[in-house]
């Protein structure tokens, strides 16, 4: 081989070596199930759905408490025609939960509801979004809140109920209730390696008067977690890096006379079994169709 091709492949090797030194693959943020003792007795994640078929009595109730990531499962509860199914898809890039639920015409209630204590094994940003909404009449709330159990900081808390607005629609981080609103913290921000946190979270229709019509609730809560802005700035800076090198090397290897200036004083081989192999050999003898 020429030395001007040497030197390059030299070059490309070398600063492979250097890259990867300076730019290690990135360790991915480990989501993991935590518990937490107030003092009273010890926490740990549980998801409920419950109806009630009517105020005064009847209705059912099923609870999940996970235990390891990643969590994926759906549960319901029904009494007659009252119903309600929420989903969970709980991996270490995001805590989602989808609700569908319906109720009958009077004296009914339907409510999704949960705890999940969690930690991360490294920094991660967050970002909260969701909506939830009615179709029909009467009373409906959410409620989420985000909170550092190791701290005993609030990073996130809305409330919003109405109980007057025909098919009223709620999004996470508005202030859209006819009866109570309360908003507080931030949907984006940051978690601390090793710190426990809650996600608290309420969705709920409910009718208490005998003349009010069937209505029904869908809506999603999503807690999605992203790299820390450092770690995705270095893995930027590297690729930037590694792309002006590559187009470094490739404005060398075509520029005018280098392929001649390489391969000069190298003769091919006699036969393309010697330089391939003798399988693409084989391939060249056969004949053609």
């Amino acid at each position: 081989m020429a030395r001007a091709l040497r030197s390059v492949i030299l070059q490309v090797v070398g600063f492979s070596a250097f890259m990867s030194a300076m730019c290690p693959p990135a360790s991915a943020a480990t989501l993991a199930f935590a518990s937490w003792d107030p003092g009273s007795g010890v926490l740990t994640t549980s998801l409920t759905v419950n109806v009630v078929n009517d105020l005064c009595c009847g209705g059912a109730s099923d609870t999940l408490e996970p235990t390891a990531i990643p969590f994926i499962d759906s549960h319901a509860a029904s009494s007659g025609f009252v119903r309600a199914e929420t989903s969970y898809d709980i991996s270490s890039s995001a805590i989602e939960i989808t609700f569908v639920e319906q109720r009958r015409d009077a004296r009914s209630a339907v409510h999704s509801s949960g705890f999940v204590y969690f930690t991360f094994d490294t920094d991660v940003q967050y970002d909260l979004a969701g909506s939830y909404a009615l179709q029909g009449w009467r009373n409906i709330g959410l409620e989420l809140e985000l909170f550092d159990l190791t701290s005993g900081v609030s990073l996130f808390r809305n409330d919003q109920e109405s109980g007057q607005t025909l098919n009223e629609a709620f999004v996470l981080g508005e202030q859209g209730g006819d009866s109570l609103n309360l908003l507080s913290g931030s949907l984006q921000g940051g978690l601390s390696a090793g710190n426990v946190y809650r996600l608290r979270y309420a969705a709920a229709i409910t009718s208490t008067e005998a003349g009010d019509s069937v209505a029904t609730a869908s809506g999603y809560l999503s807690l999605t977690f992203v790299p820390e802005p450092g770690t995705a700035l270095l893995i930027a800076t590297c690729l930037g890096v590694l792309s002006a090198h590559g187009r470094s090397c490739a404005r060398r290897i075509s520029a005018p006379g280098f392929v001649a200036q390489a391969t000069a004083g190298y003769s091919p081989p006699s036969s393309a079994s010697t330089f391939f192999g003798s399988s693409i050999s084989r391939e060249t003898r056969r004949p053609s169709r």
